[in-house]
């Protein structure tokens, strides 16, 4: 507005000229600015695409996107699968009733500590996350860290309460050990961070998807099933494939990161020696374990699974290579597109896992 108040001459009785104050201009001026910050306040509060009574019924600001973004779906959808996969790939013969309660009582216990563990390194990654991953809830401010926090541990708690009830020892070693690396791994305190540290994070995440989800999901459902709990060959061939794959995806998941780690110090392996020997070096191990899968699907299953198993890791194996010809090393966008791209193929593994027998 150029002027507060304005002045308009008027004529009087007897033809003399008097100045008079007009107010009603900055009566208005101060309604139309009132209105401006009212409408902004609520723009910055309703940053999720749904206002906040819509998203949450008036208790939260955050809408269902701000929600579905800070549990990182390719992160849950990989759990479901894997423990689904797992378990029902030691179920056997057992009674519906039995399968049914084991797997509820697994994926939902496995789903919440998902949420867990992905809120609380979101929690102590705002500072990076503004760099390589603005689009996440805490990072563009959609979400309040404290409220992050109260969501993380609440599913945390819940996670540990269904694993209780009934107890599962397997299963409740798997929630707890997989909290406490999660809280390792990210954590910025003094002996923790294990994130900066190539192989300390390779650890973590080895730990837990090669070794707790494979283990510990797999004799909980015998358990659970009335089975008497050991290592089946299964389950020995899922550790082992999946704990290369879980090396790889500790390794490139840095690699779109470089920029912000390296202004934050995070001296991550693709830091230290630089992505494209990562990305090569990853590219290598995956084909050494897909040409492993092939050769004992042809030498070890039986009839029908033969086929099936090979096949389907052929199959995977041309796919990688040939989505690996588009990458471009110096766009993040198109590495972090090969990433996701690797994690479809960690989820389609899974599909093919119980045949592996």
């Amino acid at each position: 507005m150029a002027m507060a108040m304005a002045m308009a001459m008027a004529t009087g009785r007897g033809g003399k000229a008097t100045t008079r104050v007009v107010r009603l201009p900055m009566r208005v001026a101060v309604r139309r600015e009132a209105r401006r910050e009212e409408e902004r306040s609520k723009g910055r509060r309703d940053v999720a695409g749904a206002s906040p009574s819509e998203a949450s019924g008036g208790g939260s600001t955050c809408g269902w996107r701000t929600w579905l973004a800070f549990t990182r779906p390719h992160t849950m959808v990989g759990t479901a699968v894997s423990v689904a996969s797992v378990s029902c790939m030691v179920a056997g013969d057992a009674k519906a009733h039995a399968c049914i309660a084991m797997l509820a009582q697994a994926w939902v216990s496995a789903l919440l500590m998902n949420v867990a563990i992905v809120g609380i390194n979101q929690v102590h990654d705002v500072d990076v996350d503004k760099i390589n991953k603005p689009y996440l809830p805490l990072a563009n401010g959609s979400m309040d860290v404290e409220e992050a926090k109260k969501v993380a541990w609440t599913c945390a708690v819940g996670s540990l309460w269904i694993g209780a009830w009934p107890w599962s020892t397997p299963l409740m070693i798997t929630l707890m050990g997989s909290l406490a690396l999660g809280v390792l791994y990210s954590v910025d305190v003094k002996g923790m961070r294990w994130k900066k540290h190539p192989a300390l994070a390779a650890t973590c995440i080895f730990a837990v998807r090669a070794v707790l989800v494979q283990l510990g999901f797999s004799l909980h459902a015998q358990l659970a099933t009335g089975q008497a709990m050991r290592i089946t060959r299964p389950i020995a061939l899922a550790v082992g494939f999946m704990a290369v794959y879980s090396l790889v995806i500790a390794f490139f998941k840095d690699i779109p990161d470089v920029r912000g780690d390296e202004k934050n110090t995070i001296r991550t392996l693709s830091v230290r020696v630089g992505p494209r020997r990562v990305f090569y070096v990853c590219m290598m191990m995956l084909t050494g374990v897909y040409a492993a899968a092939i050769g004992y699907s042809l030498l070890a299953c039986d009839g029908n699974f033969r086929i099936a198993s090979s096949l389907a890791h052929v199959l995977f194996l041309a796919m990688l290579w040939v989505r690996s010809k588009e990458v471009i090393l110096d766009s993040s966008s198109s590495v972090y597109s090969f990433y996701m791209f690797i994690w479809k193929l960690f989820y389609a593994e899974y599909l093919v896992l119980p045949f592996l027998r």
